[in-house]
Parts: C-alpha cells; sequence; structure tokens
C-alpha cells in the first residue's frame, strides 16, 4: 500500500468500516465462490440476482444458503431487501447518482463514485462512467480507454467521506463518497455537513484507493497483492 491508501484504510478502521478486498479475504473458499457469483451475475445481466438464485448458487457450491447469505451481510459485502440483492459493492440493486456503462456490457449502477472507479478496475474494461456534482447538478464523466483516462470536467475530484451513521458502508459511507466538478466543491460540502469527516482524493488518489478496495474481488488472492 501507499501513503493514501494507508490513510484510507486507517480511517475506515477507525470509524469501524469494512473494505471489500480485505472482508473477502477472509471469506471461506465457498463463500468467496459465492460472493463472485454475485458480482458476477450483475455484470452478465446488468441486474441483481434474486433470492432463489442466491440459493440455487449457493447450494450448488455445497453451502447453506441461509448460512452464507448471513456471512456476506455480516461481512458488509452483499446485503438482500425485498427478495433480491439491493447491495453488493461496488454495485446497486437500485438507481444511483453513479451510472456506468463497460464497452460490450450491460448498463450497471454504482453504490457511490468510487465503487463506479472500482467496476472498471475490477472488470479491467473500458468504460464510462456517468454522474452528477451533488451540490451544481453539473454533468461528471469518467471515460477508461486501456491504460487511460480522461475526466470530464478535469478539474473532478472524489470526496471520500464518511458520515456518523454506524453500521454498513451503504449508510455510513456511500451519501457522502461523490464525484464533485472542482475540490473547492468537495470541501464546501464538508462544511455544510459538520456530521461528515472525509478526504478530497485527486484522479490518481481516487483511482488508487478504488484499485485497492475492488481490484482483487473477481479473481485476485487479496488486496496485498494488488497495486
Amino acid at each position: 500500500m501507499t501513503a493514501t491508501t494507508d490513510l484510507l484504510m486507517e480511517y475506515a478502521e477507525q470509524a469501524g468500516l469494512s473494505v471489500a478486498s480485505r472482508s473477502q479475504q477472509r471469506l471461506a473458499p465457498g463463500t468467496r465462490a459465492l460472493h463472485r457469483a454475485v458480482l458476477q451475475t450483475f455484470l452478465e445481466t446488468g441486474t441483481a440476482p434474486s433470492l432463489d438464485r442466491l440459493r440455487d448458487q449457493a447450494t450448488s457450491l455445497g453451502l447453506d444458503p441461509d448460512a452464507a447469505l448471513a456471512e456476506l451481510a455480516e461481512a458488509d459485502l452483499v446485503h438482500v431487501d425485498s427478495g433480491s440483492v439491493a447491495v453488493a459493492y461496488p454495485f446497486s440493486g437500485v438507481p444511483t447518482n453513479d451510472h456506468v456503462r463497460l464497452d460490450g456490457g450491460p448498463a450497471l449502477w454504482a453504490m457511490c463514485a468510487i465503487d463506479a472507479l472500482g467496476i472498471l478496475l475490477m472488470t479491467r474494461h473500458d468504460g464510462v462512467i456517468a454522474s452528477i456534482d451533488p451540490q451544481s447538478g453539473q454533468p461528471i464523466s469518467v471515460q477508461r480507454h486501456g491504460t487511460c483516462w480522461e475526466w470530464i470536467p478535469d478539474s473532478t475530484v472524489v470526496l471520500a467521506g464518511v458520515g456518523q451513521s454506524c453500521g454498513r458502508a451503504a449508510e455510513s459511507c456511500c451519501p457522502h463518497m461523490a464525484f464533485h466538478s472542482e475540490a473547492k466543491r468537495a470541501e464546501a460540502y464538508l462544511r455544510a455537513h459538520p456530521d461528515v469527516s472525509g478526504y478530497v482524493l485527486d484522479h490518481a488518489q481516487a483511482l488508487e484507493v478504488a484499485e485497492f478496495i475492488f481490484g482483487p474481488l473477481l479473481s485476485g488472492p487479496g488486496p496485498e497483492h494488488t497495486a
């Protein structure tokens, strides 16, 4: 890890938040395979897997479905609501402010800005993120072409914020992890929300954090092996 990921990981631990790559690494092999199957379902279909499909996948892996789903929820990796997956970081089962379109793939919704970057990084695919500055409403686009990234506007930053809500990241972090069209807007957001603390990340820092959190989820052995 570099100084940026060290700082953010320490911050997450202090806030009592899990980090997806580390949480997945601690799963038993069968449950880890189920987690990856959930992520693959999003990528293949563009929609959240149903509870019935999850149960079938768990059974095919030799797992007790209820125990496996409880383990994924306890690790804050997958949460089911109303019969389907509502949260499977980096994916959201419902529309959000961060829309991701992979080249040759379905339209996807990310839980937040870091998660949107994470989708492009963990799949190693080109694609486009479409978002909106939460204060000004200005459209924001992030495009990946191989090793090249284009941020529109180029002044775009990512606010890695954490609120005071307890529990899973969907409540504590995701509402405050957003693209802002410029650093001063992200800083203004923090001033306007004294219950939120966090860091303003430039392009390289945001990509580094997203890679650490989500890069290994589909195939990698663990976060210590990522860039």
